[in-house]
């Protein structure tokens, strides 16, 4: 692994891909079939997640919490501000695992990413074979919303613009 003060833009790209989404939502269903219904419910203490990704994202240049994170009935949500000009999808699935990692032990990373008008979301399942947390992170700031715009337009999704 790179060193920790190393900016997150010069980190090696990850070889790790996010999923479909509809290949996500199975594994998903399988993974609480096999462990139990209650894999993936958050049951730490909210200020515990948030703690372990703060002194994550501390060591990642470039890349900082943007607003308070969240926990509802669908798992624990964040946002991101990434802040550097390098940014490309494949770099922003390397943020998104290098932030992830923050949560501790991984036997299992899901991760599902889409496109949105203000950045990147990424659906993620994490964890170990006896707990995990599910929920969402959503890269933000100007170079996220740009890439999220050129990715809608690839994949089709609605842009609210024509040429």
């Amino acid at each position: 692994m790179p060193d920790s003060d190393e900016n997150v833009s010069e980190r090696p790209i990850s070889p790790f891909k996010p999923l479909p989404e509809h290949l996500y939502d199975a594994l998903v269903a399988t993974i609480r079939a096999t462990l139990g219904s209650e894999w993936g419910v958050v049951k730490r203490s909210q200020n515990l997640h948030v703690r372990q990704i703060r002194e994550r994202l501390k060591s990642l240049r470039g890349a900082y919490m943007a607003g308070n994170p969240e926990i509802d009935q669908h798992g624990l949500h964040i946002e991101v501000w990434v802040d550097f000009a390098e940014l490309d999808p494949s770099r922003a699935d390397t943020v998104a695992v290098e932030v992830l990692d923050g949560l501790g032990a991984q036997e299992v990373l899901l991760l599902c990413r889409s496109y949105e008008e203000e950045g990147i979301r990424y659906r993620f399942a994490s964890g170990t074979m006896d707990a995990g947390v599910i929920g969402s992170m959503r890269l933000v700031g100007p170079n996220a919303r740009d890439i999220a715009r050129l990715g809608r337009i690839g994949s089709g999704q609605t842009t609210g613009f024509s040429a």
